[in-house]
């Protein structure tokens, strides 16, 4: 929020550990999207839905047997929205909601 307060662009990406440490690789669906986002000069274009998959599996990092093992993929159906029509542009604010809240009342 203080970078979004000082008028400066960001992106919010994978975090350390859930995105970039995944357990025998990251995904590519999500390689592309750094790939995209923080090594190419051109825009990022049209977001297409991920279609490899989603998971909520959970792998205990602690255990060594656990690096070389990918994490189980649901289907995807794509996207579903839940409310609203057409297209929509404008900016973008994002993050953790929780962070957000905290900010609730402050200059931010």
């Amino acid at each position: 929020m203080a970078c979004f307060k000082a008028d400066l662009v960001t992106f919010y990406e994978p975090a350390i550990m859930a995105g970039f440490a995944e357990n025998a690789g990251m995904f590519p669906y999500m390689i592309e999207s750094v790939r995209k986002t923080l090594f190419h000069a051109e825009p990022i274009g049209a977001i297409t839905p991920n279609t490899t998959g989603w998971t909520v599996e959970t792998l205990d990092w602690a255990n060594p047997a656990n690096q070389t093992q990918r994490r189980k993929l649901n289907p995807s159906t794509g996207w579903r929205f839940l409310q609203g029509k057409g297209v929509r542009r404008g900016h973008l604010v994002g993050g953790c909601f929780e962070v957000l809240d905290w900010l609730r009342g402050t200059g931010f």
